[in-house]
């Protein structure tokens, strides 16, 4: 293939591929299949390519270039440009609430997270408390200072940090009795429930 045919193949497929990606790092979601990834790419850089030639031909003295070359790196350049940012509204748009809750009121329940594992622990506060109850039966109390973030579960983990007592009777769902300096890590296979609270969600 002649490096021009190829330069015209990278920057039509690979802005939109950057847009994804670029998206995927600001919010988690499931892992897409290869065939998913390559069509999405393509059809954020078309979107991409028509946006720019619209612009170029509405600027005079500006005209299309027949080829992607070192010459018309501007081009490109646009290209990329306009790509990302159509990652970074589609990132914005799946994480706002006031979107969400106006879907909502029309009967479209919509997610930006993966699974319920992910959602949860996102609380605008920090991170909630939870009561964490494992198979063997002990239980652990502490806020979720870390949680695993993959789309696709394959491990599941929290970090608790601070952790407070609650041997002494204390109930669950304030901040008495942290044990300083302690913090607890927590496999996912390990854990039979969890209790958490969310302070100002409803």
């Amino acid at each position: 293939m002649p490096l021009d045919n190829l330069a015209t193949v990278v920057a039509f497929v690979l802005p939109g591929f950057i847009g994804m990606q670029l998206r995927g790092l600001l919010v988690r979601s499931r892992k897409p299949s290869d065939f998913e990834l390559l069509a999405t790419s393509l059809f954020l850089s078309l979107l991409s390519y028509l946006a720019v030639t619209a612009f170029i031909n509405a600027c005079p003295g500006l005209a299309v270039p027949q080829k992607i070359d070192l010459a018309h790196w501007w081009f490109a350049v646009l290209l990329f440009f306009v790509a990302a940012l159509m990652g970074l509204s589609l990132a914005a748009l799946a994480e706002s609430r006031p979107l969400r809750k106006w879907l909502r009121k029309k009967g479209l329940d919509l997610s930006p997270y993966p699974s319920v594992w992910n959602e949860i622990w996102r609380c605008p506060t920090g991170g909630p408390w939870a009561v964490v109850h494992l198979r063997n039966g002990t239980k652990y109390y502490g806020r979720i200072h870390k949680y695993s973030n993959d789309p696709d579960q394959d491990q599941v983990e929290l970090w608790l940090f601070p952790v407070a007592d609650l041997s002494g009777g204390s109930q669950p769902g304030g901040e008495a009795n942290i044990i300083e300096g302690l913090s607890i890590y927590v496999r996912g296979d390990e854990i039979a429930a969890i209790d958490a609270w969310r302070p100002g969600e409803v």
